[in-house]
Protein backbone atom coordinates (compact mmCIF):
# COMPACT_ATOMS: atom_id res chain seq x y z
CA UNK A 1 0.00 0.00 0.00
CA UNK A 2 2.86 2.56 0.75
CA UNK A 3 4.67 1.70 -2.53
CA UNK A 4 1.07 1.94 -4.59
CA UNK A 5 0.89 5.67 -2.92
CA UNK A 6 4.67 6.12 -3.72
CA UNK A 7 5.23 9.27 -1.81
CA UNK A 8 8.55 10.30 -1.02
CA UNK A 9 7.44 9.58 2.48
CA UNK A 10 5.66 6.12 1.75
CA UNK A 11 8.56 5.23 0.02
CA UNK A 12 10.99 5.96 3.12
CA UNK A 13 8.30 4.10 5.23
CA UNK A 14 8.30 0.81 3.06
CA UNK A 15 11.94 0.66 3.31
CA UNK A 16 12.60 0.49 6.33
CA UNK A 17 9.57 -2.15 6.76
CA UNK A 18 12.35 -3.99 4.30
CA UNK A 19 14.98 -3.25 6.76
CA UNK A 20 12.74 -4.54 10.00
CA UNK A 21 11.77 -7.75 7.49
CA UNK A 22 15.36 -8.28 6.87
CA UNK A 23 16.44 -8.19 10.93
CA UNK A 24 13.76 -11.16 11.23
CA UNK A 25 15.50 -13.53 8.96
CA UNK A 26 17.69 -16.08 9.83
CA UNK A 27 21.24 -15.13 8.56
CA UNK A 28 23.71 -17.37 10.35
CA UNK A 29 24.52 -20.18 8.26
CA UNK A 30 25.26 -22.50 11.01
CA UNK A 31 21.05 -22.47 11.66
CA UNK A 32 19.07 -25.13 10.81
CA UNK A 33 17.04 -22.85 9.08
CA UNK A 34 19.29 -20.70 7.52
CA UNK A 35 17.11 -17.87 5.58
CA UNK A 36 13.90 -18.59 7.08
CA UNK A 37 12.34 -15.55 9.32
CA UNK A 38 11.29 -15.65 12.85
CA UNK A 39 7.02 -15.51 13.05
CA UNK A 40 7.44 -12.92 15.83
CA UNK A 41 10.31 -10.20 16.69
CA UNK A 42 9.96 -11.79 20.14
CA UNK A 43 10.65 -15.27 18.85
CA UNK A 44 14.84 -15.88 19.38
CA UNK A 45 14.15 -18.69 16.53
CA UNK A 46 12.51 -19.38 13.69
CA UNK A 47 9.27 -21.52 15.50
CA UNK A 48 6.98 -21.65 11.87
CA UNK A 49 8.95 -22.92 8.97
CA UNK A 50 6.31 -21.31 6.76
CA UNK A 51 7.45 -18.15 7.25
CA UNK A 52 9.71 -17.90 4.67
CA UNK A 53 7.24 -18.86 2.21
CA UNK A 54 4.61 -16.06 3.40
CA UNK A 55 7.31 -13.62 3.63
CA UNK A 56 8.77 -14.36 0.43
CA UNK A 57 5.32 -14.00 -1.14
CA UNK A 58 5.07 -10.25 -0.43
CA UNK A 59 8.45 -9.70 -1.55
CA UNK A 60 8.16 -11.06 -5.02
CA UNK A 61 5.39 -9.12 -5.25
CA UNK A 62 6.81 -6.00 -3.92
CA UNK A 63 10.49 -6.27 -6.17
CA UNK A 64 8.06 -6.98 -9.39
CA UNK A 65 5.74 -4.35 -8.57
CA UNK A 66 7.84 -1.80 -7.50
CA UNK A 67 11.41 -2.22 -8.44
CA UNK A 68 11.38 1.14 -10.04
CA UNK A 69 9.99 3.22 -6.88
CA UNK A 70 12.38 1.40 -4.35
CA UNK A 71 16.05 2.72 -3.51
CA UNK A 72 18.93 0.07 -5.12
CA UNK A 73 19.84 -0.62 -1.51
CA UNK A 74 16.35 -1.67 -0.85
CA UNK A 75 15.87 -3.35 -4.12
CA UNK A 76 19.02 -5.17 -3.19
CA UNK A 77 17.95 -5.77 0.04
CA UNK A 78 15.12 -7.73 -1.07
CA UNK A 79 16.92 -9.92 -3.23
CA UNK A 80 19.10 -10.76 -0.73
CA UNK A 81 16.56 -11.91 1.01
CA UNK A 82 14.60 -13.93 -1.14
CA UNK A 83 17.66 -15.49 -2.75
CA UNK A 84 18.46 -16.89 1.19
CA UNK A 85 14.88 -18.00 1.03
CA UNK A 86 15.12 -19.47 -1.65
CA UNK A 87 17.93 -22.17 -0.61
CA UNK A 88 15.63 -22.95 2.84
CA UNK A 89 12.34 -23.62 0.40
CA UNK A 90 14.50 -26.29 -1.16
CA UNK A 91 15.47 -27.55 1.84
CA UNK A 92 12.38 -27.94 3.34
CA UNK A 93 10.78 -29.81 0.24
CA UNK A 94 7.96 -29.24 1.09
CA UNK A 95 5.26 -32.58 0.10
CA UNK A 96 2.55 -31.66 -2.75
CA UNK A 97 -0.33 -32.83 -0.45
CA UNK A 98 0.75 -29.40 1.41
CA UNK A 99 -1.18 -27.76 -0.89
CA UNK A 100 -0.98 -23.90 0.43
CA UNK A 101 2.39 -24.29 1.09
CA UNK A 102 3.47 -26.54 -1.75
CA UNK A 103 1.82 -23.83 -4.73
CA UNK A 104 3.92 -20.93 -2.38
CA UNK A 105 6.64 -23.07 -2.86
CA UNK A 106 6.17 -23.19 -6.73
CA UNK A 107 5.18 -19.69 -7.07
CA UNK A 108 8.43 -18.41 -5.03
CA UNK A 109 10.83 -20.58 -6.95
CA UNK A 110 9.71 -19.14 -10.31
CA UNK A 111 9.08 -15.09 -8.97
CA UNK A 112 12.05 -15.76 -6.69
CA UNK A 113 14.21 -17.46 -9.23
CA UNK A 114 13.40 -14.33 -12.34
CA UNK A 115 13.95 -11.74 -9.48
CA UNK A 116 17.33 -12.84 -8.52
CA UNK A 117 18.31 -13.99 -12.27
CA UNK A 118 18.44 -18.01 -11.44
CA UNK A 119 17.47 -20.01 -13.73
CA UNK A 120 17.87 -23.38 -11.48
CA UNK A 121 14.98 -21.83 -8.96
CA UNK A 122 12.78 -21.04 -11.85
CA UNK A 123 13.48 -24.57 -13.54
CA UNK A 124 12.58 -26.20 -9.90
CA UNK A 125 9.48 -23.91 -9.55
CA UNK A 126 8.35 -25.37 -13.10
CA UNK A 127 9.18 -29.00 -11.98
CA UNK A 128 7.63 -28.90 -8.65
CA UNK A 129 4.35 -27.37 -10.74
CA UNK A 130 4.25 -30.69 -12.64
CA UNK A 131 4.63 -32.81 -9.58
CA UNK A 132 1.90 -31.07 -7.69
CA UNK A 133 -0.39 -31.32 -11.10
CA UNK A 134 0.65 -35.37 -11.34
CA UNK A 135 0.46 -35.87 -7.80
CA UNK A 136 -2.97 -33.62 -7.58
CA UNK A 137 -4.55 -35.86 -10.69
CA UNK A 138 -3.98 -39.07 -8.96
CA UNK A 139 -5.46 -37.65 -5.61
CA UNK A 140 -8.65 -36.22 -7.42
CA UNK A 141 -8.19 -32.54 -5.78
CA UNK A 142 -6.12 -30.39 -3.71
CA UNK A 143 -6.17 -31.93 -0.71
CA UNK A 144 -6.60 -28.54 1.35
CA UNK A 145 -9.90 -27.90 -1.47
CA UNK A 146 -12.60 -27.34 1.27
CA UNK A 147 -10.39 -25.30 3.90
CA UNK A 148 -11.47 -21.85 3.74
CA UNK A 149 -8.67 -20.48 4.54
CA UNK A 150 -6.29 -22.21 2.42
CA UNK A 151 -9.09 -21.89 -0.39
CA UNK A 152 -8.05 -18.43 -1.06
CA UNK A 153 -4.50 -19.45 -1.41
CA UNK A 154 -4.89 -22.01 -3.70
CA UNK A 155 -7.20 -20.11 -6.08
CA UNK A 156 -5.09 -17.12 -6.46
Amino acid sequence: MLLRAGTPEDVARAERIVQIVASAQETRPQDAHYGNFRWHFEDEVVRDLNGVEFVLDALNAMIREHAGTLSGAASESIRAMIALGLREIDRLDVHPSYTNIALSDISNSVLGGEAVGDDAFVARGHRRLDEWFAFTDRSGAPHEFNSPTYAAVDTL
